[in-house]
C-alpha cells in the first residue's frame, strides 16, 4: 500500500493496493472512497473554473450540496409535473425525429456516419432537461459545440498523465493539446453564456421552466437579499454555492451534464450498431422480438420492457463487452 498526503487542503491519502486491501478499506468507516475528483496538479490550480466548480471537478460539501439539488430538480425535470411520463415522452421523440431524419435524408444504399446524428438526439434530450430547447442536427453552432465536446475527450486521453506526472504538460505534443483544450473550453464557455443570457430576459420567477431557470431564481434571491441586508442570502450562498461564484457554476453544471450524459449515451448506443453489424443472427433475434411484441406502428417504451426479454439481455451483453468511458471518473479517498 501507497499513501500519499497533500497538506494543501488538508489530507488526502491515495491507496494503491490489492482489491481486499480497498475493500477493506472502505469498510472502515463506509465513506473512504465516497469523495469525488480531488485535483493536485498546478495545471488545475491555475484554471480555477474548471477544476473547482460544477459537479464532475469537485469534492466535499460543494459537490454534495450541488448533486443533493440536482437530485432535488430530478435534472430539470421537476417543473415536467410527477412521474417520469414527460421524461419518456421527450426520449420517444427525439427517436422518433433521429429514424426520420435517417429515412428522408439518407439514401439506403449510401453508407452513413451516425455517431453526429446521435449525438444531436442526445443531446437534445439533455437540452430539453436543462435549457427548454433543441437542435438540429445541422445546426452549424450547436455542431461545433459537440465537436468541442469528442474532441475534449480525445484529447484528455493525451493529457491524462498530468493528473500524476505535471512535468508532462511541457512535452511538445501534450502541450498543445492542453492549449487546445483551453480553446475549446472557452469556445464552449460562450455557447453556455448565450444560453444564459437568454434564459435571464426570458425569466419568470414564478414559473421556472428548466434547471437553468432555476439556478437563476437562486441567484436572484441572493442577489435581492444582499441589497436589502438580508444576512440569510450569506447563509443560503454557503449551504448552496459555499462561496463559490453561482454563475460560474451554473455555466460547469451545464458543461458537465452534457460530458456525463450525452457522451455515456452516445457511445453505448453506437457500440450498439458496432455490434449489431457483428453479430447479425443476434441482430435478427432482437429484431423479431420487437416485432412480436411492438409490431411497426409504434415505438418501444419503458411498459414493454418485461416482454423484451431477448433484447433487454442483449443490451446488458453490449454494455458489459463494450468500452465506454476507458479511464472512468477519478475518485480520491475522504480521509
Amino acid at each position: 500500500m501507497e499513501i500519499t498526503k497533500s497538506s494543501d487542503k488538508g489530507m488526502r491519502t491515495s491507496f494503491k493496493g490489492n482489491m481486499k486491501m480497498r475493500r477493506e478499506s472502505g469498510q472502515a468507516g463506509g465513506k473512504l472512497f465516497s469523495s469525488s475528483f480531488y485535483c493536485m496538479v498546478g495545471e488545475c490550480r491555475q484554471n480555477p473554473t474548471l477544476f473547482f466548480s460544477g459537479l464532475i471537478n469537485v469534492d466535499g460539501d460543494l459537490w454534495k450540496s450541488q448533486r443533493r439539488y440536482l437530485l432535488k430538480q430530478k435534472l430539470g425535470m421537476r417543473h415536467w409535473g410527477a412521474g417520469m411520463s414527460q421524461a419518456e415522452s421527450r426520449i420517444e421523440h427525439e427517436a422518433a425525429r433521429l429514424l426520420d431524419t435517417l429515412h428522408r435524408e439518407f439514401d439506403v444504399k449510401t453508407p452513413v456516419n451516425p455517431a453526429p446524428l446521435i449525438n444531436c438526439a442526445v443531446s437534445n434530450v439533455i437540452c430539453s432537461m436543462v435549457m427548454s430547447t433543441r437542435f438540429e442536427h445541422d445546426n452549424a453552432e450547436f455542431q461545433q459545440f459537440m465537436h468541442n465536446f469528442d474532441e475534449g475527450f480525445q484529447l484528455f486521453c493525451d493529457t491524462g498523465l498530468m493528473m500524476w506526472l505535471p512535468f508532462f504538460k511541457i512535452m511538445p505534443g501534450i502541450s498543445n493539446a492542453v492549449e487546445k483544450l483551453k480553446t475549446n473550453r472557452n469556445e464552449m464557455l460562450k455557447f453556455v453564456q448565450k444560453i444564459i443570457s437568454e434564459h435571464k430576459q426570458r425569466l419568470d420567477l414564478n414559473n421556472p421552466r428548466d434547471l437553468v431557470d432555476s439556478y437563476l431564481i437562486i441567484i436572484e434571491k441572493m442577489k435581492n437579499d444582499s441589497s436589502n441586508n438580508n444576512e440569510s442570502s450569506l447563509d443560503f450562498n454557503e449551504e448552496i454555492f459555499h462561496g463559490f461564484d453561482p454563475e460560474l457554476q451554473l455555466q460547469q453544471i451545464i458543461l458537465d451534464l452534457f460530458s456525463a450524459g450525452v457522451e455515456t449515451l452516445k457511445t453505448s448506443l453506437l457500440w450498439s450498431i458496432i455490434y449489431m453489424l457483428h453479430y447479425p443472427k443476434v441482430m435478427k433475434k432482437v429484431q423479431a422480438e420487437l416485432d412480436a411484441n411492438i409490431g411497426p406502428n409504434r415505438l418501444p417504451n419503458v411498459k414493454d420492457v418485461n416482454q423484451l426479454v431477448y433484447t433487454k439481455a442483449t443490451i446488458y451483453e453490449i454494455m458489459r463487452r463494450s468500452s465506454i468511458v476507458p479511464m472512468g471518473t477519478t475518485h480520491s479517498t475522504e480521509r
